[in-house]
């Protein structure tokens, strides 16, 4: 039969006792817009109400038309 060192038997315990099994989600953010966006906190109550989320006035580059952007957990 080997014979194990007792520090390592220790240290082996240790991993066994501590070692537990962690489940991770990834969170994932979605966005959607909606043209006419003039005032931020409108814009965000709306993302609130309707998606649970955040949102503000955003204006995409290359246009003049101001969207109100959500972003919300999907």
């Amino acid at each position: 039969m080997v014979k194990v060192p007792p520090m390592i038997s220790y240290y082996l315990l240790l991993i066994l006792v501590f070692t537990v099994e962690i489940r991770v989600t990834v969170g994932r953010t979605c966005r959607i817009a909606s043209l006419g966006c003039v005032i931020d906190s409108v814009c965000n109550q709306q993302c609130i109400s309707r998606y649970n989320g955040r949102g503000g006035c955003y204006r995409p580059p290359g246009t003049y038309l101001m969207e109100c952007l959500c972003l919300y957990p999907c």
